[in-house]
């Protein structure tokens, strides 16, 4: 199995938008849904040319359009696979994890978002929208009741770089029209990707790890939803499906034959499992409110070497895995398991 020339191919970029709140706002507990709407709402307002159309797919903008491609995943009805509902989105946004909710003016914030492949040509559309709505107002959902808006500058966007190092890529935007306009994706594709195959010397040859999640993980198996921990095979099984719809989808390349690497995951047993299962709500655009939990927690898996699973783990660190992955949800780190 030669997976180097895929993960050397595979390119996933990660940027900081960092902004400072002008007005005071109440966000929810888990703010990537709240993120993501809003994002959403103001790239549409910026690039849609036909706001009378039901649907991106009927719209003859779709194959370029930043709003379609980033949020709709917008193919015609014959190209989506056919074993799928709904494609996957090339952009994860990842809020902070911390439980403060209330922002005062002055106060600083940031969030990730992880472009896949060609998507890093949508950069200047997604940082002028950014722009567009820290000049309208970000909605938080219990501002949907209260009537609480939350107005910000955007002070910078930055690539995150490998070994924890930062590249400023813009700063303030003062006018996010005219940097729409004017701004050049040209270049960004040539921003440095995250080495995926890369392996941590610490990691080399581990016969153990743990897998941390810290935003809800919802993954379906065999028609139902997982509200146990999933085995190491369940959980490489979904990693290699995502990971090959993305790259296929967004960077041009597809996940060699995976069938070998899953047999071997049959002898990798779970040895500790402290996930639990975690409700949580969310409000929609229409302002309904859906049920959306998911596990937290952490699980050791073991197993001879678990070297060469040690770069799927990686890139589904960077993107997620199961369902609400595109505002953050299925995250998680991977380490070695604390002595004792």
């Amino acid at each position: 199995m030669a997976f180097a020339d895929y993960w050397n191919r595979f390119a996933v970029r990660s940027f900081r938008f960092t902004l400072e709140w002008k007005t005071q706002i109440s966000l929810s507990p888990f703010k990537g849904s709240a993120l993501r709407g809003a994002l959403g709402w103001a790239l549409h307002s910026l690039v849609c040319s036909d706001s009378h159309l039901n649907r991106c797919v009927q719209c003859p903008e779709r194959r370029t359009c930043p709003y379609a491609l980033l949020y709709e995943s917008a193919v015609v009805l014959g190209e989506r696979p056919s074993n799928l509902r709904d494609v996957p989105k090339p952009l994860v946004l990842v809020p902070p994890l911390s439980e403060e909710r209330d922002f005062a003016p002055a106060k600083v914030w940031t969030f990730t978002a992880v472009l896949v492949g060609r998507a890093v040509h949508l950069l200047p559309a997604l940082a002028a929208a950014t722009a567009l709505l820290g000049e309208k107002g970000f909605q938080s959902e219990k501002g949907l009741q209260l009537g609480n808006r939350g107005a910000f500058a955007l002070r910078s966007v930055t690539q995150l770089q490998p070994a924890d190092g930062t590249t400023t890529v813009w700063e303030t935007i003062p006018d996010y029209l005219h940097f729409y306009q004017t701004t050049s994706p040209a270049g960004l594709e040539r921003l440095p990707a995250e080495p995926l195959g890369d392996i941590p010397v610490v990691l080399s040859g581990a016969t153990a790890l743990q897998v941390s999640f810290y935003t809800p993980l919802r993954l379906e198996h065999m028609g139902s939803l997982c509200r146990q921990t999933p085995s190491f095979t369940v959980l490489m099984e979904h990693l290699c499906q995502r990971l090959d719809l993305l790259s296929s989808l967004y960077a041009g390349i597809s996940l060699p034959d995976p069938s070998e690497l899953l047999a071997w995951t049959r002898g990798i047993e779970t040895v500790s499992d402290g996930t639990s299962w975690h409700d949580w709500e969310r409000c929609s655009s229409r302002h309904d409110r859906h049920a959306f939990g998911g596990l937290i927690g952490s699980v050791i898996y073991q197993g001879s070497d678990l070297t060469p699973f040690l770069p799927f783990l990686h890139a589904g660190a960077l993107l997620g895995v199961g369902k609400g992955t595109p505002m953050g949800m299925g995250r998680f780190v991977i380490s070695l398991p604390e002595q004792g």
